[in-house]
């Protein structure tokens, strides 16, 4: 019954049992670095270099960026999600 369950003792001298803690290896991204990633893996640019570009942008302007991404390619108003991504992060002068 007390398996994987370590004895502890709190500040009171009581005893009881706890699950023994267990790292888990890997370590858990924020939202902004999960939409970067899928970013890049789409235009296959290193993530540096979207961070870069995108040092501005929000967590909800970069769900609305891939997005937009996603649907012009897949209407087929531009090749690629690299040169939809240019497109859309593009500021006339």
């Amino acid at each position: 019954m007390t398996e994987g369950l370590i004895q502890i003792r709190n500040l009171f001298n009581e005893e009881s049992f706890a699950a023994r803690y267990k790292k888990n290896g890997k370590q858990k991204g924020n939202e902004r670095s999960t939409i970067i990633d899928e970013i890049a893996r789409l235009t296959k640019h290193e993530a540096g270099f979207i961070r870069y570009k995108t040092t501005g942008l929000k967590e909800r302007d970069l769900y609305s960026l891939l997005s937009q991404m996603k649907d012009l390619v897949a209407t087929g108003r531009k090749k690629g999600y690299s040169h939809a991504l240019n497109s859309l992060l593009y500021i006339e002068k």
